[in-house]
């Protein structure tokens, strides 16, 4: 009698917990990997119409007064999937899937310059967030990289 108790209590708190945890927390299987390649300047006021909220933030923090999108890249990587976006002609980025942990993505970011690693980080994202990273320097000001997720 104790053991069917103990087997009726298990499965109980079983279905608690299935009820508690919320369900996306397993569900995710991939991200979605958003990437802007945005040109900064000193020498220009002219602010992508698309960048304009964003410019707002950082022109004062960066002192940078011109911003322009160069480029725009969106893939779904599952784990352990790469993908590479030209940044340059001399530069490439690689953006690695490493999985989930709790609620954020591990996403390995590198910059290649002639098959050679000059940048390595890993970010954490969270659902539909971004991380801005300062790039290299670029004509007459810096590349920066906007690099958010969406999770599936």
């Amino acid at each position: 009698m104790t053991m069917k108790k103990n087997s009726i209590l298990c499965i109980f708190m079983l279905l608690i917990i299935f009820q508690v945890c919320p369900e996306n927390v397993l569900a995710f299987s991939s991200m979605n990997v958003k990437v802007e390649i945005i040109k900064a300047t000193k020498k220009s006021n002219i602010i992508d119409p698309q960048l304009k909220d964003l410019a707002n933030e950082i022109a004062p923090v960066l002192n940078y007064t011109g911003f322009k999108l160069a480029k725009k890249s969106e893939q779904k990587l599952t784990f352990g999937q790469t993908s590479e976006i030209l940044l340059s002609s001399k530069r490439i980025l690689k953006l690695t899937f490493k999985g989930f942990e709790e609620n954020q993505g591990r996403l390995l970011v590198e910059i290649m310059e002639k098959k050679k690693k000059v940048f390595h980080t890993i970010l954490l994202l969270v659902d539909k967030g971004f991380v801005l990273i300062g790039g290299p320097l670029y004509e007459d000001g810096v590349l920066l990289l906007r690099v958010g997720a969406e999770f599936d």
